[in-house]
C-alpha cells in the first residue's frame, strides 16, 4: 500500500480512537453544561444586596448617611432595608436624648447607634463638635440625665443623639 494511503488511513483510524464512547450519564452531564452556560440573571443595582447595601438601601439609588464609618461609634446604615438611625445634635441643653429626639420631631433610639444612645462629646476651645477626632463618653439610655460639665474648663461638653430618622 503506497505510503500516503496508510497515513490517511492511520489519521482516520486515530480520529474515530478519539471520539467520547457513550456513558450512562450523558444527558446529566449535559444537562449540568448548559446550566453552567446560563447567563447569570439580571440582578437589581449591579447585584446589590438591597438589605445591607448603604448605596442601595431598599432600592436603587437610596442612599444612608453614615456617620462615623469604619470606626467602633459608626451609625446610619442600612439595616433589613432600611436607613438605621443616626446621630442627630451636637448641642448642649436637653436634659436627656429621648427630650432633644422628640424636639426634633422623631423618637430616642435607645442603644440604636453602635450599641449606645448617645455620645457626650469633648470639645477643646473653640474646635467644635468634630464627631471624628473629639473625645467621646457614651451615654447608655435614652432617659440619662445628661451631664454637661467637664473637669477641665478649657473642654466643653456637647452631644449627639441616637434619632431615628423621620418618616420621609
Amino acid at each position: 500500500m503506497n505510503k500516503t494511503l496508510q497515513l490517511i488511513a492511520l489519521t482516520m483510524l486515530l480520529g474515530a480512537c478519539n471520539r467520547a464512547l457513550p456513558c450512562d450519564d450523558c444527558e446529566e452531564v449535559e444537562a449540568e453544561e448548559e446550566a453552567d452556560s446560563d447567563p447569570p440573571p439580571d440582578l437589581p443595582c449591579g447585584g446589590a444586596d438591597l438589605q445591607t447595601d448603604d448605596q442601595n438601601c431598599g432600592e436603587c439609588g437610596n442612599e444612608c448617611a453614615v456617620i462615623l464609618a469604619d470606626t467602633e461609634w459608626e451609625a446610619g446604615g442600612c439595616q433589613a432595608g432600611v436607613c438605621g438611625p443616626t446621630w442627630i445634635g451636637c448641642i448642649n441643653g436637653p436634659e436627656t436624648c429621648e427630650e432633644f429626639c422628640t424636639s426634633g420631631g422623631t423618637q430616642c433610639v435607645e442603644g440604636g447607634c453602635a450599641g449606645v444612645s448617645g455620645l457626650r462629646v469633648m470639645v477643646p476651645g473653640i474646635d467644635g463638635c468634630n464627631l471624628e477626632t473629639n473625645g467621646k463618653d457614651p451615654i447608655e439610655s435614652c432617659n440619662t440625665i445628661i451631664d454637661y460639665q467637664s473637669d477641665d474648663p478649657s473642654i466643653a461638653i456637647d452631644v449627639v443623639c441616637c434619632c431615628a430618622l423621620p418618616d420621609p
